[in-house]
């Protein structure tokens, strides 16, 4: 599985003020704890402190991936070996592409769960927001299913909304081939992250896994050209809306 990628130089990754990246990271010690003698709040706030210094210089404040990450990953080849079908060496768009079964124009009336009313009125308020995205089964994004049953499966607050756009229907649950090790040390490597025990690895991997699903995401929507994916398994089907512009007429019921 494991395969070194293609490697831009990491002093050529440079922050606004044209400073090497490397050079503005936090230093991992100063987060560094021992839990069992941390408290909760402590921990959260030290958690909290490192991610956002780390992404602030990765994501960009209009919420857009840094363009050298994105030419990183753009360029950079790793082996996906997906249900059924030989090993390939290739890109990661190439490998989702290689997984795309079909593609149509959807327009329906679904249903999303959330964990709490709080959650519900937010969105309801403001939309959806890529921020909190936090299911990848069948890639990042806003899950949705047919029936109300199906989405009470997940949670108790209910959504109805509107799914409108470019739909592609995947093949099966390819996003854990995806999300694999290589390539997120891949990102962290690039990044200039260095290597840590816990809790800051912990930290540094939950990073480059949000990187890397923010460029996943949005290679569907401005590379791939599609704003919807149908997923399904054994045990699930659902609509996964990459494209928060995709979803329209939301209501609580």
């Amino acid at each position: 599985m494991l395969i070194s990628p293609v490697r831009l130089n990491l002093l050529s990754f440079k922050g606004a003020n044209g400073l090497s990246v490397k050079k503005m990271l936090p230093n991992p010690q100063d987060y560094m704890y021992q839990p069992l003698c941390t408290s909760f709040e402590e921990s959260e706030k030290k958690e909290k402190e490192y991610k956002d210094k780390v992404n602030s210089l990765c994501i960009l404040k209009n919420g857009k991936l840094h363009p050298l990450i994105k030419e990183h990953l753009d360029e950079s080849r790793f082996i996906f070996e997906f249900e059924n079908q030989k090993p390939m060496c290739d890109t990661i768009k190439n490998a989702i592409q290689s997984q795309i079964i079909e593609a149509r124009d959807f327009d329906s009336k679904l249903f999303h769960s959330t964990d709490t009313t709080q959650t519900r009125e937010k969105i309801l308020k403001n939309g959806f927001d890529p921020k909190f995205i936090s299911r990848t089964k069948f890639g990042p994004g806003f899950y949705f299913a047919y029936t109300e049953g199906d989405a009470l499966e997940y949670n108790s607050a209910k959504l109805k909304a509107r799914c409108k756009g470019k739909c592609a229907r995947i093949n099966g649950a390819y996003y854990d081939k995806i999300v694999s090790m290589p390539i997120t040390k891949s990102i962290e490597d690039f990044i200039g992250l260095e290597p840590c025990g816990y809790p800051v690895g912990k930290f540094n991997y939950e990073i480059c896994s949000k990187i890397l699903n923010e460029y996943v995401r949005n290679l569907f929507i401005e590379d791939l050209g599609y704003d919807l994916a149908y997923g399904s398994d054994r045990t699930t089907t659902c609509i996964v809306a990459h494209n928060p512009n995709a979803i329209s007429e939301i209501e609580a019921f």
